[in-house]
């Protein structure tokens, strides 16, 4: 393997584990109802992760799977506990700054991978974008055009046709 080569398994391993920490989080605060006025915004964010994290599923080691994913699941319900402490507006202004953080990684990502997984990585890297254009414009007090960011994203990127899932738990029983 050369460096390159782990640079790339490096970096989808950290892409899954970013998506499956986010559906946890986004899940955690729909469950726990702490932001009821903002319902749908939640719900369409946690499709974004989710539909991510399904693809970024298909290209990962499956005996990696679960080992990543319970760690990432577990550091998501310990940081949406915390997060819903925060405002709304504070929440997604710290979404917008750890997603611009992720950005050039997700590019890398994207530039390392092999092709016949650029389709989903060209999906990752757009999520990351759409994910930012959200929170920005949620912070900015705009969650209509925050919603149709995410609405238009899920209609060009419907996400694999896959068995539903635990986030960070495998294939659901």
């Amino acid at each position: 393997m050369t460096g390159t080569d782990g640079e790339y398994e490096r970096l989808l391993h950290w892409a899954y584990c970013g998506e499956v920490f986010g559906a946890v989080v986004v899940r955690e605060l729909i469950d726990s109802r702490a932001y009821p006025a903002q319902a749908t915004p939640l719900q369409l964010f946690f499709e974004l992760e989710d539909t991510t994290r399904q693809g970024l599923e298909q290209l990962v080691e499956p005996d990696r799977l679960v080992a990543a994913g319970e760690q990432a699941r577990i550091e998501g319900l310990r940081y949406a506990h915390n997060a819903a402490r925060l405002s709304w507006r504070d929440l997604m202004t710290e979404t917008a700054t750890m997603s611009g953080a992720a950005l050039p990684d997700f590019h890398r990502l994207r530039q390392l991978g092999p092709s016949a997984a650029s389709a989903i990585l060209d999906a990752a890297v757009e999520h990351e974008e759409c994910l930012l254009r959200f929170a920005t414009l949620s912070s900015a007090g705009d969650q209509p055009g925050a919603d149709n960011t995410i609405r238009h994203f899920l209609e060009t990127h419907p996400g694999p046709a896959t068995t539903a899932r635990t986030p960070g738990r495998g294939p659901a029983v």
